[in-house]
């Protein structure tokens, strides 16, 4: 894996096609939020992928500023037409933050990266909107 180390996280971007992938290994806090930030929004450009992945499967901590990034690519994703799904959420910590802050019923989150491309079904609105 190569990419640049943050404030105790690890950011690599792929991209293959016309699916994309960001890994995040580390904490994810208040410190890292600009180069995540950099990493998801150069992914989504134009012309974006049709499928975002972020793995989390390295992630050992999540701050509310981080889950809000996470919300704030979603919107990014949507408006550009992309599928963003983020998968392997290994750490408590990090599953908990999803929860108490309600991103886990907004955010499209699995547990491998088999499921999160398996699952054939696009979100294209915001959760919870017709």
């Amino acid at each position: 894996m190569s990419g640049p180390m943050f404030a105790g996280l690890f950011v690599n971007t792929e991209r293959v096609d016309d699916a994309a992938e960001v890994t995040l290994v580390g904490e994810f806090d208040l410190e890292s939020v600009a180069p995540v930030t950099e990493a998801l929004t150069a992914t989504l450009a134009p012309p974006p992928p049709r499928l975002v992945l972020i793995d989390l499967s390295n992630l050992t901590f999540i701050s509310g500023t981080g889950v809000s990034t996470l919300l704030g690519a979603l919107a990014e994703a949507i408006y550009r037409g992309a599928d963003l799904r983020l998968y392997g959420p290994r750490h408590r910590i990090v599953r908990r933050a999803m929860a108490v802050t309600g991103a886990d019923h907004l955010l499209r989150i699995y547990p491998t990266h088999a499921d999160a491309v398996r699952d054939t079904a696009r979100l294209t609105t915001w959760p919870g909107r017709r």
